[in-house]
């Protein structure tokens, strides 16, 4: 049995772990699959952008449920057969098949508990765009709706190839990117400025430059102009429950309040939070916006805000104050529970290399001084890199 996706283009490629597959052998691993998912419902992990595209395309062949899961989130338990990296089958659990082909995928749970969101595969196709044949670099889990946008895009693309290594560190996906002659990269702020860290001084000439899953600050943009002058640089905002919702392409951070104007815009803003509309329903995506003259910037999450001594906190805030002075190449700021004003702030602070780290946290902490008493982190300390879930910065309590 063999079958082709409309949307799947051939000769595009992914390459991971020693494995090259183009879109005709993706396509028949997937139809060898496809008899024995007969009545069940399929589970995939993060593990392996290539299960990822079988997994998708023997589930949608075979019409069963596909659920995606995320690091750290139990993968057994979501469907009665689970794909493993090596794309071989193995039970999960007794699970009643709900009818017909949809994706169950998760939110990444950095500000509490993952939700699963139900998804048709039109959903994702749709803010797709396939153009020229392109090296694409995977940074996101496979399993991600970013991920997803990633993979579909190189899958699409005649010509395209994906190179993938989940879970690899940092620097390792640096090495891979030069040795790949890696043209396009789509990752978070957050991962944007430790690849800057581990790149150094050395090339990589991208012509495409892509950030999402966090709010991009304008210092990160300006940084990476600055680096890829010859790459487009765009970033797009988009939730698991929303999908793709705007690229903002013009180097500036936030989007034109424009978009927010006329009877047919699909953006508003509700006490202070980012709304999107969906078919005639309005979603609230928990962003904190701030309108200022032709722009809108993002402040934060709500659902990520700490309050201390009373005071609600915006960390992502905090993080941009300190992300200002000179040598810091990136901040986490989390909270730590406190007897007496419910939390205290502390912050990891990742060095750029071009201050010591004593003279950089002594700086640091004469500039804390000017924040209000609730914004100020009581503790601070140097870190190699900042510890975060799916590509982004972990929020919530520590401790």
């Amino acid at each position: 049995m063999t079958f082709s996706p409309d949307w799947l283009a051939p000769t595009a490629t992914v390459i991971e772990a020693g494995h090259r597959d183009d879109g005709i052998s993706l396509a028949a691993r997937a139809a060898a699959l496809v008899p024995a998912l007969a009545g069940h419902s399929l589970a995939v992990g993060p593990g392996s952008a290539r299960a990822m595209a079988v997994a998708f395309l023997a589930a949608a062949e075979a019409g069963v449920p596909l659920s995606l899961v995320r690091a750290g989130q139990p993968l057994e338990a979501t469907a009665s057969l689970v794909l493993d990296p090596d794309l071989t089958l193995r039970p999960g659990q007794p699970i009643d098949t709900v009818g017909g082909f949809q994706l169950l995928l998760r939110t990444s749970g950095t500000t509490g508990e993952p939700k699963i969101v139900r998804r048709a595969a039109s959903d994702l196709f749709g803010r797709v765009v396939s153009g020229s044949a392109t090296r694409w670099l995977l940074t996101y889990e496979p399993t991600s709706f970013a991920g997803l946008q990633v993979l579909f895009t190189a899958l699409g693309t005649p010509g395209s190839v994906l190179v993938a290594a989940p879970g690899a560190p940092i620097g390792a996906l640096a090495d891979l990117a030069r040795a790949e002659s890696v043209e396009a990269i789509s990752g978070t702020p957050t991962f944007w400025r430790a690849l800057l860290v581990a790149l150094g001084n050395r090339d990589l000439p991208l012509r495409l430059v892509t950030l999402g899953g966090e709010t991009a600050e304008q210092p990160v943009l300006d940084r990476l102009a600055q680096r890829f002058p010859g790459a487009r640089l765009r970033h797009i905002y988009a939730t698991t429950e929303a999908g793709a919702v705007f690229a903002v392409q013009d180097g500036r951070a936030g989007f034109p309040a424009a978009w927010l104007d006329g009877e047919q815009a699909e953006l508003r803003i509700t006490d202070g939070v980012l709304q999107v509309r969906r078919a005639r329903a309005w979603i609230d995506t928990g962003d904190l916006v701030e309108r200022s003259d032709d722009r809108v910037y993002f402040a934060g999450r709500r659902d990520a805000m700490i309050k201390i001594a009373g005071t609600q906190v915006v960390p992502e805030e905090v993080e941009r104050y300190l992300l200002a002075e000179p040598g810091v190449a990136d901040v986490a700021v989390r909270a730590r529970p406190n007897p007496i004003t419910g939390a205290l702030l502390e912050a990891e602070i990742v060095p750029d290399g071009t201050v010591a780290p004593d003279l950089l946290l002594a700086r640091l902490r004469e500039r804390v001084l000017q924040l209000p008493p609730t914004s100020r982190p009581r503790r601070m300390a140097i870190a190699t890199s900042v510890a975060s879930a799916a590509g982004k910065k972990a929020r919530g309590l520590v401790g």
